[in-house]
């Protein structure tokens, strides 16, 4: 077979415009692969962003509902002062608006009130769940009496009954102390015994 001139002159500038399409193609796949996989590293970390928001929002109101519950049991305050925005008896809360309600409930424990407390933020609807629900058994009435607040019953002072219990202070050593294994022995007093070994 015989070729002419012109024709060996087309077919090496054929094949560069194919291998130049080629390597653009390549480029753009590259370039289309790169901007997906962008993308998605993009999508993870504002979707793990969310969740440790939504974690740190959760434990705020956890020990919100924490600190509600044991100020409750203190006496410092009551289920109504509780009730509404957080902020109104916990200032500083760290920037996140919350909202509390408290149910209280006789309990069949003598004595004790069933108390639930759950933290939501304000924006959500009555049907959402709370960002923190936690049930605990106070004894509202003495809680009050300790306070000074409200309840029929009011703080007794003076009187030989409202003296706190002191525990005696506690007992080192016993008749035994010399002896290896002795009961009430400090620990310094240990300590010395295995060194002399």
């Amino acid at each position: 077979m015989v070729q002419s001139v012109g024709e060996t002159q087309q077919i090496p500038s054929l094949t560069r415009r194919r291998s130049r399409g080629a390597v653009l193609f390549e480029c753009m796949l590259a370039l289309a692969l790169l901007i997906a996989a962008g993308v998605t590293v993009l999508a993870c970390l504002d979707q793990a962003q969310s969740a440790v928001q939504a974690h740190d929002e959760a434990s705020q109101a956890v020990r919100v509902a924490q600190a509600a519950l044991s100020l409750m049991d203190a006496g410092v305050i009551t289920p109504e002062t509780v009730q509404g925005p957080v902020s109104k008896w916990r200032p500083g809360v760290g920037g996140i608006e919350l909202v509390a309600t408290v149910e209280t409930q006789p309990s069949e424990f003598t004595g004790l009130t069933q108390i639930t407390i759950r933290v939501a933020r304000p924006s959500a609807s009555a049907d959402a769940r709370p960002l923190a629900t936690l049930h605990g058994l106070i004894d509202l009435n003495s809680s009050r009496a300790r306070s000074g607040t409200g309840g029929d019953e009011s703080p007794q002072t003076g009187s030989p009954e409202s003296e706190p219990i002191r525990a005696d202070p506690p007992v080192r050593g016993d008749a035994r102390r010399g002896q290896p294994g002795a009961r009430g022995e400090s620990a310094s007093e240990k300590r010395r015994k295995a060194d002399r070994r």
